[in-house]
């Protein structure tokens, strides 16, 4: 949590303070508390959590911290919510085989749902998912490593038996990622 102390000299400092904690803690959850509400402005470029004025701090401390702490449980365990057919999903990283796109549509291969589409592109949906579990093996697909079954340098095969290619520019990264997870690096 930052605090923001209400001298306009001492903001400009602060503002370089919260700058080098954001550049090398860029995961930080940051709850900025402010005296006027003009001196909010320059916190959005760093993605804050939460504001808090500072007339309302008592009131509102405990509710953010509940929250803050349920922000970081989700981020640890990887899921994410997807629409399908007007309800809404919560998919845990852990049970998604893998991700492909098909005629321009991005879909996500599950052990037990089935297969979700899910909009926008296979590089905004990795980055939404943000999980390092999930290999990109070619432009079109990405596989989750605790499915591989087996690989090649040109195929991967997933637990429930289905093949898939990898391409010759990524193959190296491939067998990288693979043998960092099973531990063989």
């Amino acid at each position: 949590m930052y605090f923001t102390p209400e001298y306009d000299m001492l903001e400009y400092e602060n503002q370089g303070m919260i700058r080098i904690l954001y550049e090398q803690y860029p995961e930080i959850v940051t709850v900025f508390i402010f005296s006027r509400e003009k001196s909010a402005s320059w916190a959005l470029d760093y993605k804050p959590f939460w504001f808090i004025r500072r007339e309302s701090l008592r009131d509102e401390l405990c509710h953010v911290i509940a929250m803050t702490f349920e922000a970081l449980e989700r981020r640890t365990k990887r899921q994410i919510v997807v629409t399908r057919n007007g309800i809404r999903t919560l998919l845990e990283n852990k049970d998604i085989l893998f991700v492909a796109i098909k005629q321009r549509k991005v879909f996500c291969y599950l052990e037990k749902k089935g297969v979700v589409e899910i909009r926008g592109t296979l590089k905004k949906f990795l980055e939404r998912l943000d999980d390092r579990k999930l290999v990109q093996i070619n432009s079109g697909c990405a596989v989750n490593v605790e499915w591989i079954e087996s690989y090649t340098k040109d195929m991967v095969v997933i637990k429930v038996g289905k093949k898939l290619p990898v391409s010759r520019g990524m193959s190296k990264e491939v067998r990288l990622k693979i043998n960092r997870h099973w531990g063989e690096e």
